[in-house]
């Protein structure tokens, strides 16, 4: 049972002709309200994933590993410090990264495919470990 509410006459010319269509509509229920809501809602981010999706896909400098410049691997050496290599045209560099700076240890020019059976630096014994052990003795 829905309370019709009347705007009283002298407030129709104040308020315009839509108050009085307006307060003469039956209050809005509250499932079909909720799950208008949440249509709407789902819409919208549907939508926001999928202008996501467009702009990696299509919209040039967004897309990672398709530059000049790809991080080859790297390892922990402290909380926040990292031993990186960086491969540029033919060469490798070796980057000392903090979380202010960024140092350049070592260039190195780039193996040939298939030297080191596989990525060298995703394993600790990898390519970087072998670095700082050899800089470690002299």
């Amino acid at each position: 049972m829905n309370a019709v509410r009347r705007v009283p006459a002298g407030l129709i010319p104040v308020l315009g002709p839509a108050a009085a269509h307006a307060a003469d509509a039956p209050a809005p229920g509250g499932l079909s309200t909720m799950l208008s809501v949440v249509f709407g809602l789902a819409l919208v981010m549907a939508a926001i994933g999928a202008a996501a999706w467009l702009a990696r896909r299509y919209l040039p400098g967004v897309r990672a590993g398709g530059g000049p410049v790809r991080v080859v691997g790297g390892v922990h050496v402290g909380t926040r410090e990292r031993v990186v290599i960086v491969e540029v045209r033919d060469k490798w560099l070796v980057l000392g990264v903090t979380g202010t700076h960024v140092n350049l240890l070592h260039t190195l020019d780039r193996p040939p495919e298939g030297a080191q059976g596989g990525v060298p630096m995703l394993a600790p014994e990898g390519l970087v470990a072998k670095w700082l052990a050899q800089r470690e003795r002299s």
